[in-house]
């Protein structure tokens, strides 16, 4: 595999940024790992995003994901959006508009990554769960499959009550400001769901799982039958574990698995809901 360190300038954010990228690499001498024939323009392509403390480094570093997707032929990006929730801050840059328009326009048009929907797949843990979720539900063209590992799935209603937390009062007053543009907006997953719902567009596969120890359980079993009820058709599982890097090793070979792609998963005594 190629580890790529992607340093630019982004017009969204006004500033320079940076993004990992994870692409295929068919080898015959590496010891301990044999990467696969590669024969398309372009890749498969994994938009893996990451969680509320960390930034695009994280999934190298926690897991092994650089050795699961090593034999599929996928490659995979990981951008950095730090405490924004995926969103266009009030006090702050606009994060949505870079991780759902320009960063891939940019990528795709640099590198041979997937640009087209039925090669084109996102997932993500916790705060990336929620990342993953409103990009499906918002840019449902967009991609073939979406995965969320222990998402913090929260309704506006779940939302407006963390703004009242005063562990995350200041962090959540940037992002969303007094909370009154929620409803409605590409942050409302609810309403951006029944909306696409209403008018007929085909969403990407969804699915989500969560530990069966994890703070987020809750939100998940709230959020996951509300979206079915608005008959959107997601895969919910649960199993043993906590909110924590064990759970999501494990679980993003899985996920892999669901996708489609070739990799035996290891046994997460899996509950499905």
């Amino acid at each position: 595999m190629a580890l790529l360190s992607i340093d630019h300038f982004s017009e969204c954010l006004n500033l320079s940024h940076s993004c990992t990228v994870i692409l295929p690499q068919q080898t015959r001498g590496q010891i301990g790992m044999a990467g696969a024939t590669v024969s398309q323009d372009r890749y498969p392509t994994l938009w893996l995003l990451h969680g509320r403390t960390d930034d695009h480094s994280i999934w190298l570093r926690r897991t092994s994901i650089e050795r699961y997707v090593a034999p599929l032929g996928i490659a995979v990006v990981m951008p950095a959006v730090h405490l924004s929730r995926y969103a266009n801050m009030v006090h702050g840059q606009r994060y949505w508009d870079y991780v759902s328009e320009e960063l891939p326009e940019l990528l795709e048009r640099w590198l041979p990554i997937a640009n087209s929907r039925e090669q084109r797949y996102v997932a993500g843990l916790s705060m990336g769960g929620w990342g993953t979720f409103k990009l499906a539900l918002n840019r449902p063209e967009r991609f073939a499959a979406a995965a969320s590992l222990s998402g913090s799935l929260m309704s506006v209603a779940a939302l407006k009550a963390q703004m009242n937390d005063p562990d995350r009062t200041r962090e959540m007053a940037t992002v969303f400001g007094d909370g009154s543009g929620l409803e409605g907006s590409a942050d409302d997953l609810l309403f951006q769901g029944g909306l696409r719902a209403a008018a007929g567009i085909e969403f990407p596969r969804l699915y989500a799982c969560c530990g069966t120890e994890d703070f987020l359980l809750d939100h998940n079993r709230r959020m996951i039958p509300a979206l079915r009820e608005l008959g959107l058709p997601i895969t919910y599982e649960e199993g043993p574990g906590s909110h924590d890097w064990h759970f999501w090793d494990n679980w993003i070979q899985r996920v892999l698995n669901w996708m489609g792609f070739d990799i035996a998963a290891p046994d997460l005594g899996v509950m499905a809901r």
